[in-house]
């Protein structure tokens, strides 16, 4: 059985009504983030060993690589995110077809590069 919401107190309100009429063994209960994390390490399509972050947490470390590289430019964090992304893939060799296009407003240089390593290490 698999039972889902989309917040952490809403499934464990539901974990615990649906413990207190049966055993809860067998039984995904969790949120759509909790289930899709759990689906990817138990079918090991990605490493237990993969982070996976959520937009605030994403922002956080690039701000901290700016920071580390001291890096001042007025280049938007989201804009920094998309490219690391992008450069990944393209590192990992996605199908063309599958990467987002990546709008260069800026002029990518070994201090973005680094950036971004950076934020890959962290």
């Amino acid at each position: 059985m698999l039972c889902l919401t989309f917040t952490n107190r809403a499934a464990k309100s539901m974990r615990e009504r649906i413990e207190s009429k049966i055993s809860s063994q067998n039984i995904f209960i969790g949120n759509i983030h909790q289930f899709c994390s759990h689906f990817l390490y138990s079918n090991k399509i990605i490493s237990r060993f993969t982070a996976l972050l959520d937009e605030e947490d994403s922002e956080l470390l690039m701000r901290e690589a700016k920071e580390k590289n001291n890096f001042s430019d007025d280049i938007k964090l989201y804009e920094l995110l998309r490219l690391n992304s992008f450069l990944k893939q393209k590192k990992l060799n996605f199908p063309e077809e599958l990467i987002l296009p990546f709008n260069n407003k800026f002029s990518f240089n070994n201090s973005i590069e680094n950036i971004c390593n950076t934020y890959e290490e962290l």
